[in-house]
């Protein structure tokens, strides 16, 4: 850095020695307001306003180094020089409302709604707990599609199965992000619990984040076993950006299901007679499952749902993109959960047909069958 001269303004972006704050403000702001309604499910993103280390920390340092912050602007204009400030955002709502919050002044704009919906829910009977799978934990990383959104992610749900481990259903970019604010300072503990990832079909916004999760884990928790279920073309794409950067393929921790060996009209004499018994009987062995079978939807691509029966009882279908499709309606018989895509919004029916996409209506109609 010295190379430069000591007038040179250096600025370091380290995520040791830069603040780890939420610049994402607008959703912020509206999951600050939904965790006036429960704090649990509405987590507020996890932040740090200082770095984990002091910049003093480095040595030999030129003068004019500092370390970059959200909401920095830099003026370069000449003759002046570099010249920065850090200004806040006109449009970050959420943290000053944060310190309103801490204070214990803030007040959701929608309070009065939030009672009614607290009156409602505690004059319904508690049979969520008694039920099977009533202790299993689905958390929505992200909902949007084809491309991140100002307020939602792309595809990516976790399902963690208390003292089993966690199924991780699409992993859209930025997905590892997502957790990150979410879990905070628990996230590696959720990595170690991950035992599995499916991947419903190659369109990025299912599978971009992929490889981050994975090079996390193997740099994390290389020991901890991991099941991925994809198709011939995720596969592909896995291996080789493999060959460019190690992501744990290799690894004998990192078992690799195709989506057709676990296919729901195949018998289970069929499927223990393939070549992936092993890895489907170690899946079902370290989550508890009764069966996890692929079903074939109906979307531009190959692309497969994932039906998930549990010893205990429970069980969750996940349609991934799809129309409405016969075939997952039967697999799916009797599910406790239906995760199903709606895409389109009702009056959008023509585009939802020409791009295999369902909609809100469809997607209900689904869960009734």
């Amino acid at each position: 850095m010295r190379l430069f001269g000591f007038e040179t303004q250096h600025l370091i972006a380290n995520e040791r020695y830069s603040s780890n704050q939420v610049v994402f403000t607008s959703p912020a702001y509206y999951q600050l307001c939904l965790s006036e309604l429960d704090d649990q499910i509405f987590r507020l993103p996890h932040e740090s306003a200082n770095p984990e280390m002091p910049l003093s920390d480095l040595t030999d340092l030129p003068p004019k180094t500092d370390y970059l912050r959200p909401g920095m602007s830099l003026a370069m204009t000449q003759p002046k020089g570099l010249e920065y400030s850090p200004s806040p955002s006109a449009q970050d709502k959420y943290h000053p409302l944060l310190v309103e919050r801490e204070r214990g002044t803030f007040v959701s704009p929608i309070h009065d709604l939030y009672e009614e919906v607290r009156k409602d829910v505690t004059e319904r009977p508690e049979v969520m707990d008694e039920m099977p799978g009533g202790d299993v934990v689905l958390t929505t990383l992200g909902t949007g599609s084809a491309i991140p959104s100002k307020y939602r992610n792309v595809s990516s749900t976790l399902v963690q199965i208390p003292n089993y481990g966690t199924i991780m259903l699409d992993c859209g970019e930025g997905t590892w992000g997502q957790m990150a604010r979410h879990f905070g300072p628990n996230l590696e503990s959720i990595l170690r619990d991950l035992r599995c990832i499916f991947i419903s079909h190659i369109h990025g916004d299912h599978h971009i984040g992929l490889s981050k999760m994975l090079i996390k884990r193997r740099e994390i928790c290389p020991d901890e076993p991991i099941h991925l279920i994809v198709n011939d073309a995720t596969l592909q794409y896995l291996q080789e950006f493999h060959q460019l950067c190690d992501i744990g393929l290799n690894l004998s921790t990192t078992k690799v299901i195709r989506c057709n060996d676990i296919f729901w009209k195949s018998t289970r004499e069929e499927i223990l007679n393939g070549s992936n018994k092993e890895s489907v009987l170690s899946l079902e062995a370290d989550l508890g499952l009764e069966s996890i079978q692929t079903v074939r939807v109906i979307h531009r691509s190959q692309s497969f749902g994932i039906v998930v029966r549990h010893r205990s009882g429970w069980s969750l279908v996940f349609s991934g993109d799809t129309m409405p499709c016969k075939d997952l309606i039967t697999a799916g018989q009797g599910a406790t959960v239906l995760v199903h895509e709606a895409t389109m919004a009702d009056e959008e029916q023509d585009q939802a047909r020409a791009k295999a996409h369902s909609t809100f209506s469809q997607a209900l109609d689904v869960g009734k069958r």
